[in-house]
């Protein structure tokens, strides 16, 4: 029987090295401002609570599918928490985004601040 939360390993966020460095935009629903991890900090306490290795189902997945790619049921709504550099200065949230593991992370999103 699947989980209903599937836990994920910590994932880093590494240092811009170059034009092919990877950062995410990370939007601030509240605002519609968008901001980047803080590089060199980790994404944590990684939880999958929809699609694919869960019990639950990912009621977006056509969408995403539609969207960027790749097949409905390999699309997961996963959170975590991490860092985000804001003209403020670097503060902790919780995120959510979606993920298939064939496309990537997209639409990361704070869903709420944790300062």
């Amino acid at each position: 029987m699947k989980p209903e939360i599937l836990i994920l390993p910590d994932e880093s966020i590494g240092r811009s090295v170059g034009a092919k460095a990877k950062n995410y935009d990370v939007m601030d629903l509240q605002t519609g401002d968008i901001y980047h991890l803080s590089e060199g900090s980790r994404l944590q306490d990684i939880q999958v609570f929809a699609g694919k290795g869960t019990r639950v189902s990912f009621r977006n997945a056509d969408k995403y599918a539609k969207r960027y790619g790749g097949n409905a049921e390999s699309w997961q709504h996963v959170k975590g928490r991490g860092l985000v550099d804001t003209p403020e200065g670097t503060r902790p949230a919780e995120l959510h985004w979606m993920q298939c593991e064939r496309i990537g992370k997209r639409e990361m999103f704070v869903k709420r601040w944790l300062d």
